[in-house]
């Protein structure tokens, strides 16, 4: 409990001196720059390891690689897209992602497009805050019935597709 409460009052300190970007900004700076030194210290590991082995630098669990890797690029995009002239930084996400596939973690792998799909949900979201852009109702619900469909098929096992597939199958011919 200390330890958290200390943890709270520093984070606390720490945004009323430099502020969230000024957080994000080292965050950036911090992980990109450790993935160069990784990648620049283990790259015949890394080029070694694809499609051949998980790639684990200095001895790094290859999950936790991953994970590092997948968590440095939403910092890299939201540099590149506040800074006019620095889109050679996607450079760095494009490492990332190499790291990604060749540590063959499968929870990063995931993350990506749950990620993206909430980059592209909160740009939506502020452009129809600061825009003409509105959604009405029916599409609203529309959307929400969707998500809710794809839902149902990701949770659903694929015995319960094959089943209903068998069913419907031999009820059709029943019925010709």
């Amino acid at each position: 409990g200390i330890a958290m409460i200390v943890t709270l009052f520093a984070v606390r300190i720490l945004l009323s001196g430099i502020g969230f970007e000024g957080v994000l900004l080292s965050f950036f700076y911090a992980s990109t720059a450790g993935i160069l030194i990784m990648v620049g210290l283990t790259l015949t590991e890394l080029v070694g390891s694809i499609g051949a082995r998980r790639y684990a630098p200095l001895f790094f669990d290859p999950n936790r690689t991953g994970f590092f890797a997948v968590t440095a690029i939403p910092a890299q995009l939201w540099f590149a897209t506040r800074q006019p002239g620095k889109k050679y930084i996607l450079l760095a996400s494009a490492v990332c992602l190499i790291v990604i596939v060749a540590a063959s973690s499968r929870g990063s792998i995931g993350a990506l497009p749950i990620g993206a799909a909430v980059a592209v949900a909160l740009y939506l979201a502020k452009r129809a805050k600061y825009s003409s852009f509105g959604i009405s109702r029916n599409q609203l619900i529309g959307v929400l019935a969707l998500f809710s469909v794809f839902a149902a098929i990701v949770v659903a096992k694929r015995p319960v597709f094959e089943n209903a597939g068998s069913y419907l199958w031999k009820i059709g011919r029943a019925h010709v």
